[in-house]
């Protein structure tokens, strides 16, 4: 027999498993192809030049990578361990380890050549798919199929790299083999150990910090002590590894009271105490592996479904622009006549005046620096600016704020400090440290301080005053409402003040332009100065594009943009991750075929029947198939609504994040039962 012959013959003998080794090599080259595409695509690297989201590409390639590296690698050593009883034969036969080194080398470089036929080919063909859904959730962008020579590089480079690493690792796996251990392989039972103890207190452990970390991360309880809450995270993600050993031991201790169902059940819950004790690391690093899946997915996802209405409670004005240090000075009645003009159709238009005073903020009777720019606004602009008609008392304020959070704070006092920029600089040495309320008077002067006592600051949140900007002119979203005459006290000692204009209106689209080219002529700058498209300004440039009007539906453009690369990165991501994680339990329950051979041939002779054993295999299957989902599922999900509870759309949130889970519950159940009508073929045969 020559040598081609045999590996003719193997690989018709061992089809079935070539297929599945020659299927995640090709998914893996086709999953980098389509990646590479992207990344190298014109129109992307066009119109994110420059910004965080290439970072995250790169960053999310990296991982793509290692993920490629890690699987593949996994996969190979599987597929070499799941041989060793054939090796072992082929050894006795006379057989030397050259002759089978040359035999994984020939095979491999077949599988591997295909592989990357087929791969590419593949991710050619899904790739135009591929972008129709990016361009499904991208709606501002319209990003073009194309192929580069990136993408063809970048697949294959990485692919004949691992290639080679695994060849190496192959060569020297071939040298160790022996007759005796690769012949008893399939004999050599792994045994767990499990302890009742451990994991009951793990698990009593484990509800307690899932109903504890919450609560302090809004203050409840612990005051929402870091230190806490670290070891509460730890516990949580630590505790499920010593659960995954011990929880059928600990089911059965609480099932054998139900005598009937434990009877009928006996031998799925003994095969599965042995083979949660055999699983108990991959099954554990499985879960952790779909928890982050499921939470980057989830929560990127939740991210893109809700931008526009996380904009719009946010921005709960079309437009806004500041009115300050010269800049933005327009006649409310002048800007009015110009949009009517066009067409644009104004809803309302109100004009906020407020003073911008440096914050301290109290803490145990101690005052923290907090804000260089904190609007101070005063009672009668905010009633007429809201319709309203509150009153406040001298010396009291009311901090309000657009934010509508759950989380509790302590009742705080407040110094509003009349500061220049250069004045805040040379201060800058204190503000990292509390400094008593006599301290501030001495180093910054009591004449420009005014104080309001915690016990006259009332907190109110989720107001819409104001659209929320943060730049270098302005920080607006959170603001103190003080009485008449004390804003008139204050507006004499401040040195900063403005205006914020505030507009709703019914032509959104063509707004932009006219308001831009009414500001640019007012405050006679160029068009480059707010548009010229660089990332990194200098101080003076960021001042001046500071007073570029906010526009909501560009807002919106630019997080639907954002957040929707970024799902779509993570949810690419995240199903291979679920597809490794199937493919892993795959390679792991066939790899016992031979032991549940044993196994079937000692339940025949005491009676079973194979329709039987084939119910009590599904059983046993699918319970060890959905472990890593439930748990890593069940970690993910607890993880967002505890990252989301603190904000008003929780409930959407939750909802997306139930979807992305049911989707990785179907790959899951794919996966599982092809596996079952495999591992059911072989074993009783």
């Amino acid at each position: 027999m020559t040598f081609f012959s045999i590996v003719k013959k193997n690989f018709k003998y061992n089809l079935n498993k070539f297929i599945s080794y020659f299927f995640v090599n090709a998914l893996v080259i086709g999953m980098l192809f389509m990646y590479g595409s992207l990344l190298f695509n014109s129109v992307v690297n066009k119109e994110l030049k420059g910004t965080s989201l290439i970072e995250t590409l790169n960053i999310a390639l990296m991982a793509l990578i290692i993920f490629a590296i890690v699987f593949i690698t996994y996969t190979n050593i599987s597929f070499l361990k799941n041989r060793d009883k054939e090796f072992g034969m082929y050894l006795t036969l006379g057989m030397t380890r050259k002759d089978l080194i040359k035999i994984v080398i020939f095979e491999n470089l077949s599988v591997m050549i295909l592989a990357l036929l087929v791969g590419t080919l593949g991710g050619a063909i899904f790739g135009r798919l591929f972008y129709m859904a990016l361009s499904k959730i991208l709606d501002y962008i319209n990003i073009p199929y194309e192929l580069n020579i990136e993408s063809f590089v970048l697949s294959a480079g990485v692919f004949i790299l691992i290639f080679i690493g695994n060849m190496i690792f192959n060569i020297i796996y071939m040298n160790r083999v022996s007759i005796m251990s690769n012949l008893k392989a399939s004999r050599n039972k792994e045994v767990g150990k499990s302890n009742l103890m451990i994991g009951s207190i793990s698990l009593i452990l484990f509800i307690i910090a899932l109903l504890l970390l919450p609560q302090t991360l809004l203050r409840k309880l612990f005051n929402g002590n870091s230190v806490i809450i670290g070891i509460l995270v730890f516990m949580t993600i630590v505790l499920p590894y010593f659960i995954i050993g011990s929880i059928i031991t600990v089911f059965n201790k609480v099932i054998q009271k139900y005598t009937k169902f434990y009877n009928n059940e006996i031998l799925i819950l003994s095969n599965l105490s042995h083979r949660f004790k055999n699983y108990k690391n991959i099954l554990y690093m499985l879960s952790i592996l779909i928890a982050g899946a499921i939470y980057f997915s989830g929560t990127t996802y939740a991210m893109y479904s809700t931008s526009k209405e996380l904009i719009d409670k946010d921005n709960p004005f079309d437009v806004a622009f500041v009115e300050k240090d010269g800049f933005n000075e327009v006649e409310e009645s002048e800007l009015k006549t110009l949009l009517n003009k066009k067409n644009i159709g104004i809803k309302n238009y109100s004009t906020l005046e407020f003073l911008e005073y440096a914050l301290f903020k109290e803490e145990n009777g101690k005052y923290m620096y907090y804000s260089d720019s904190t609007q101070i606004i005063s009672e009668s602009n905010y009633n007429r600016h809201m319709k309203e008609n509150i009153d406040v008392e001298k010396g009291a304020g009311i901090y309000i704020s657009v934010y509508n959070e759950k989380i509790i704070t302590e009742d705080f006092g407040v110094i509003l400090a009349a500061l220049s920029r250069e004045e805040l600089d040379e201060l800058s040495y204190s503000m990292e440290e509390y400094l008593s309320k006599e301290e501030l008077e001495s180093i910054i002067g009591r004449e420009k301080l005014y104080s309001i006592e915690k016990e006259k600051l009332k907190e109110v949140r989720g107001v819409n005053f104001t659209n929320i900007i943060y730049n270098t002119n302005v920080s607006s979203g959170k603001a103190i409402i003080v009485d008449d005459d004390e804003y008139e006290s204050l507006k004499k000692a401040n040195i900063k003040s403005g205006n914020m204009h505030l507009l709703n209106i019914k032509n959104e689209k063509e707004i932009g332009n006219i308001l831009d080219d009414y500001l640019l002529k007012k405050n006679n700058i160029k068009k480059e100065d707010w548009n010229n498209g660089k990332q990194i300004l200098s101080f003076e440039e960021e001042v001046i594009r500071g007073y570029k009007p906010i526009y909501k539906q560009e807002l919106i453009e630019d997080s639907i943009k954002y957040n929707g690369m970024m799902f779509f990165t993570t949810i690419f991501i995240g199903l291979l991750f679920i597809f490794a994680n199937g493919i892993v339990l795959y390679y792991k329950v066939l790899s016992e075929i031979d032991e549940e051979r044993e196994r079937v041939k000692l339940l025949r002779r005491i009676g079973i029947e194979n329709k039987k054993l084939r119910k009590i295999i599904s059983k046993e299957m699918a319970i060890t198939f959905y472990v890593p989902i439930i748990i890593g599922g069940g970690i993910a999900c607890y993880y967002i609504y505890v990252l989301f509870s603190n904000h008003y759309i929780v409930g959407v949130v939750m909802k997306n994040v139930f979807e992305v889970l049911i989707a990785a519950i179907i790959i899951q159940t794919i996966i599982c039962l092809v596996s079952r009508k495999k591992y059911l073929k072989e074993v009783l045969k």
